[in-house]
């Protein structure tokens, strides 16, 4: 379903991404995963065409990413950035409601569907109770999980999330990753930015490891993590051992 082929792409005389190629598996989650500066942001950008490569292609079912139109993309393809600018004085209901742009007519109106949809994505991560609230006046966490509710309300069927967990407590870091599976379990493709690999092994079905620019390992995480892949990509020497509760690897550092 989407597909990078010989994908290279750099900033300036900077290369970031190396003649690289992966197929994102439809109807799972993958977790993007390396050291910093290793491109996994810079992949997740290219996939969902805020990046142009400089050389090759990204393919969505087999036509190249390049013609498709933007609100067309939009419609097949969410992505949640690390940076995040809004607008100054919005409520969490309008950030919210910005996720079913891609549907509205030139109006901009929405129709009860569209209203329902918002609805059931602030429910879901737990924003209902302050819709009402300026953007500004909430916590990190609490502005993380408008965010969210935002790409919930856009509906599509692939998902990007760079870095989501950032700025959630344990508790809501969690519930995101529970919220991602129960996406997952209803269809739909989710591509992941992760740092904690524990968590990536637990709730995804596919990691891709990078390492400067090119793509280390990729596989089911019982497949391919290893005290080899963690010593080689994250200089950590790490013994991996079975989850007690899910049976996924965990890695526990030496």
């Amino acid at each position: 379903m989407l597909h990078a082929m010989n994908v290279s792409v750099g900033y300036g005389e900077k290369a970031i991404l190396n003649n690289l190629s992966v197929t994102i598996p439809r109807g799972k989650v993958t977790a993007l995963i390396g050291p910093n500066g290793c491109g996994k942001s810079t992949l997740l950008k290219t996939l969902s065409r805020v990046i142009s490569p400089s050389s090759g292609q990204v393919q969505l079912n087999d036509r190249p990413l390049s013609k498709w139109a933007t609100k067309a993309i939009a419609q097949h393809i969410s992505l949640l950035p690390q940076n995040l600018l809004h607008p100054e004085g919005i409520t969490v209901r309008q950030l919210v409601e910005y996720g079913r742009t891609p549907y509205v007519s030139h109006w901009g109106r929405l129709k009860s569907e569209d209203r329902h949809i918002v609805e059931q994505a602030m429910v879901r991560t737990g924003v209902d109770e302050f819709q009402h609230t300026l953007l500004d006046g909430l916590s990190g966490g609490q502005r993380q999980r408008a965010w969210i509710a935002m790409i919930l309300a856009q509906d599509t069927e692939i998902v990007m999330l760079d870095e989501p967990t950032t700025f959630l407590d344990l508790s809501h870091q969690i519930e995101l990753m529970q919220i991602i599976r129960d996406m997952q379990a209803t269809g739909k493709t989710v591509v992941v930015v992760l740092h904690d690999l524990n968590q990536a092994a637990r709730y995804c079905d596919h990691l891709v490891v990078l390492k400067q620019g090119v793509i280390e390992a990729e596989g089911a995480p019982e497949a391919i993590m290893t005290h080899q892949l963690l010593n080689d990509v994250f200089s950590v020497k790490a013994k991996v051992v079975a989850d007690p509760v899910s049976g996924t690897p965990l890695c526990v550092p030496l």
